[in-house]
């Protein structure tokens, strides 16, 4: 009997180390086999280009059709008017600008819904500040400015300015 125990013990333990070397070898194999199965392209990444900043600084011009509407209440005048204005501003800032106006009318001035022979022009510098709102710019106009007045006799004032607007 000692025998066949000798036996069994060694047969036992002979497919022990059979076992665990195929266990082994499996598992190598199957830890070598998790490369790129597919050649893969290379990737290839464009540096992005970088554009000039868009700056708020520029020039500007316009021209713009200009109704104009006066009240003296020294002499009980309502005067008013069609004109033509032209414009030119430089935006420093995204809320300010300075901008020229020149203005005179087209064709002669009413007071008091009479025809009159009055022709009437305005020169002004403003300072704009100004806020945009979606696809609408509102302005304010802050300024200095000669009026003047041709009825046969030419008459000026310069005074303060101001006006509102939007474009």
């Amino acid at each position: 009997m000692p025998c066949f125990k000798h036996n069994f013990k060694q047969g036992y333990l002979m497919n022990k180390i059979k076992s665990t070397t195929v266990a082994l070898v499996l598992a190598t194999s199957v830890a070598m086999a998790g490369g790129d199965i597919a050649p893969q392209e290379p990737q290839i990444t464009l540096p992005e280009v970088m554009d000039e900043p868009i700056t708020d600084n520029y020039f500007y011009t316009g021209l713009a059709y200009t109704y104009m509407k006066m009240k003296n209440d020294t002499l009980n005048n309502k005067i008013t008017g069609n004109g033509i204005t032209a414009l030119a501003g430089y935006k420093f800032h995204p809320y300010l600008a300075v901008e020229g106006r020149y203005s005179a009318t087209l064709g002669d001035l009413r007071a008091n819904n009479t025809d009159n022979n009055w022709d009437m022009s305005n020169i002004a510098l403003y300072l704009k500040p100004q806020y945009a709102l979606n696809q609408v710019t509102l302005y304010g106009l802050l300024g200095y400015g000669q009026v003047k007045l041709d009825d046969g006799a030419t008459h000026s004032e310069n005074s303060f300015q101001w006006g509102l607007g939007a474009n």
